[in-house]
């Protein structure tokens, strides 16, 4: 009985080491779970974190370029209101002294296509030849804030599309009058050529050139009908080229005066 109470005894032991031993095992086997799902929680967290601070950082930058590109287009604006009203003082201008010309040149044609006017046809070739027809006055833009717009893509930062149309429209505008004041500028050397072949500078010996209406024993260098028919003509293409010159300049104002309403 006592072999058989020590045996029992201890199998009971050997069953509670081996309860204590898989207990033991449990333990173990449990704690991993846990540390996993709290780095788990915490990658998460970091996650997070970086997410939101990449967020932050990029709409804060976002707002900033805002404010730059907004501050700039004011700065465009202000620039080319500018330059505008600068034009706008040059094409009233130039439209008006382009006016008194074509005026004057008119008046010389006149004088030249009448019969009566024959005797006094030199002095009308020498007076209006130095007032009216020896001078030209092209229009000069001042293309500062646009050229910055054009080529510093600029114009992407006028958020009003009808202020960049409008913008758009001007300077397509002033292209074209760019283009008819560079036609005229080349009439304009036509006629000097002619001149040359035609006035004997030596002849005016006066700063006043009303006098020269009235200049008795005025020569011309070149005084046959070829000649003097050319010189006609080519002065009527002139003033011809004027005119539409001007009907742009005053065209191109009103569209300056438009723009500056807009921005």
């Amino acid at each position: 009985m006592t072999n058989k109470k020590k045996h029992q005894k201890k199998s009971n032991h050997s069953e509670k080491e081996d309860k204590k031993e898989n207990d033991s095992r449990m333990e173990i086997h449990v704690k991993p779970k846990k540390n996993e799902e709290h780095k788990f929680k915490a990658f998460l967290y970091e996650f997070f974190i970086i997410f939101l601070a990449v967020s932050v950082s990029f709409f804060v930058e976002n707002i900033r370029e805002r404010y730059i590109d907004h501050h700039k287009e004011l700065q465009y604006i202000q620039s080319l209101a500018n330059d505008v009203k600068i034009d706008t003082l040059e094409l009233s201008r130039i439209a008006k002294t382009n006016t008194d010309q074509i005026k004057g040149i008119s008046s010389f044609l006149k004088k030249i296509e009448n019969p009566d006017s024959s005797k006094k046809a030199i002095n009308y070739i020498y007076y209006y030849s130095i007032v009216n027809l020896g001078t030209i006055n092209n229009f000069v833009h001042t293309d500062r804030t646009i050229s910055q717009l054009k080529n510093a893509g600029g114009l992407r930062l006028i958020q009003s599309k009808a202020v960049s149309d409008s913008i758009v429209n001007y300077d397509a505008l002033v292209n074209d009058v760019e283009v008819t004041g560079d036609i005229c500028l080349k009439f304009f050397y036509d006629l000097l050529r002619l001149q040359r072949e035609l006035l004997d500078f030596k002849m005016i010996q006066t700063n006043n050139f009303t006098d020269l209406l009235a200049t008795p024993n005025l020569k011309l260098l070149k005084n046959d009908k070829y000649s003097i028919d050319l010189y006609y003509n080519n002065s009527l293409s002139y003033a011809s080229l004027l005119s539409g010159y001007k009907n742009k300049l005053v065209n191109l104002k009103k569209h300056a005066e438009n723009l500056l309403k807009t921005i």
